[in-house]
């Protein structure tokens, strides 16, 4: 396979001086008044801040100078930095601001041309055993494969990661298909979701949006710095080509998977494939969103966001082909039974033993729909996934979570000590992460292994786990 051609040099250094301190004047936006008055543009803490001289205007609620939708600072270097979306404070004889972005003039959410982001990731991450790469060369004078490509309709988001001289390390995220600012910015947080879900970690915090006039994406025509949502770290994804980055999986295993190359990377298509499905449906994207944050969070939301998430998952795959999914798949005959029901019913109306007429009525009506638990098994079974009784069990344990109850799995009553109840909630929420890795990958195609936690983490939690420590998809 040919090595990728990319250019990153100009956009690292252009992110970088960025950040250094920096002064200008005021255009406009804050009034006439303060036009031409000096302001000073500073990086701390991982925001900008903006400080200029208080000309004694008035302050409204509390300290608050005023909410900005868009003030102009001209800098020495003759370049007009747009700051948008922030609220200035007064602090005694100073103005200070936090702006969400900071943009080149003329820059919009429709700007048309060739878009690259750089986001900023922790140090050492990479995703070599997790994905598919491809060979890329960085500026003519750096090989790498910690980086791979994604395939939309008619168009090749290049993906990769690049270190600068102080390896400080990023995510680059590029398209050589012309096209306007926020259908490039929805791809790419599509993009970035979608490997926050199969690395476990989700780069956020800020970005830097490139636009250049050229496919080769070297020269910078326009910027935008903005700030992302909080990044995510997990240690739960679904897979890996590597069975030894586990200590608590026996080695005997691991090697005998790792010598037959039973583990496999997540390939091109696959994660091309997760990125379409999410670029074509919000509601599929919401889901592994929820499970990326549901993954982070505290023991006792953990299992409650995985449940949500399960439920949400299979009402996108049974409402694909709904009829095949129900207990009578011919919609003539169940609207005959419905009818032969009703009339029978309306022989014993007004018979003083049949209280409520209506209700029975409408439980015909819905004679066809399935029980909560067939409507949750329904897409394992659909896609030929092998569920066992410790399985189901797990499944049926969701509506405990999601009315705040912690399952007793092991039936010890409600005297159980709360160290018993954490091991619960632990060992659901990692048997609820593993059943929801199988049924999506199986969703967008995947044939392989995933990682099966509850077997992984047994001695924490206190299960003892009958099952392999990976599962067949």
């Amino acid at each position: 396979m040919s090595e990728i051609i990319v250019f990153n040099k100009n956009t690292i250094a252009f992110y970088n001086n960025l950040k250094k301190d920096a002064e200008g004047t005021i255009l406009k936006g804050l009034g006439n008044a303060y036009n031409d008055t000096l302001a000073k543009i500073t990086y701390r803490n991982k925001k900008f801040e903006i400080l200029l001289e208080n000309k004694g205007r008035r302050i409204r609620k509390v300290n608050q100078f005023g909410s900005f939708k868009n003030v102009e600072v001209h800098t020495p270097e003759n370049r007009v930095l747009c700051l948008k979306d922030f609220f200035i404070y007064s602090r005694s004889d100073k103005l200070k601001g936090t702006p969400e972005a900071i943009s080149s003039k003329g820059f919009s959410d429709k700007t048309i041309g060739y878009h690259k982001v750089l986001i900023p990731v922790k140090k050492g991450f990479d995703f070599f055993f997790i994905l598919e790469s491809r060979f890329f060369n960085i500026d003519e004078n750096k090989q790498t494969r910690l980086g791979t490509t994604i395939y939309l309709d008619n168009e090749v988001i290049e993906m990769y990661l690049d270190d600068d001289e102080e390896k400080n390390r990023f995510l680059v995220i590029q398209s050589r298909v012309k096209q306007a600012f926020r259908d490039f910015s929805w791809k790419v947080h599509i993009v970035a979701v979608a490997l926050g879900y199969i690395t476990g970690y989700y780069p956020g915090n800020e970005c830097c949006f490139f636009i250049c006039s050229h496919k080769s994406l070297d020269k910078i025509s326009k910027f935008r710095f903005q700030t992302r949502q909080k990044e995510i770290n997990s240690v739960l994804f679904p897979t890996s080509a590597n069975p030894f980055g586990w200590l608590s999986i026996n080695k005997r295993d691991a090697e005998y998977f790792y010598k037959h190359k039973l583990l496999k990377k997540v390939s091109v298509d696959i994660f091309s494939a997760l990125c379409k499905k999410m670029l074509a449906s919000e509601d599929f994207f919401s889901v592994i969103l929820l499970i990326i944050e549901s993954n982070s969070t505290n023991l006792l939301l953990r299992p409650i966001g995985f449940s949500v998430a399960l439920e949400a998952i299979t009402d996108i795959i049974t409402n694909e082909t709904p009829e095949r999914y129900l207990p009578i798949t011919d919609k003539t005959t169940s609207r005959t039974l419905r009818s032969d029901l009703s009339a029978v019913l309306d022989k014993y109306q007004g018979n003083e033993h049949v209280k409520d007429h209506k209700t029975l009525k409408g439980k015909i009506e819905n004679i066809n729909q399935m029980t909560n638990k067939e409507k949750l098994l329904a897409p394992f079974r659909a896609l030929g996934i092998n569920l066992d009784s410790t399985d189901e069990k797990i499944i049926n344990s969701r509506n405990d979570f999601l009315h705040g109850r912690v399952p007793d799995y092991r039936e010890l009553g409600k005297s159980r000590k709360i160290e018993v109840q954490d091991q619960d909630l632990y060992y659901g929420s990692l048997s609820l992460y593993t059943l929801l890795s199988i049924l999506l990958l199986r969703y967008i195609g995947f044939n392989g292994y995933v990682f099966n936690y509850p077997k992984i983490y047994e001695k924490e939690t206190g299960y003892k786990c009958n099952q392999k420590y990976f599962r067949k998809v």
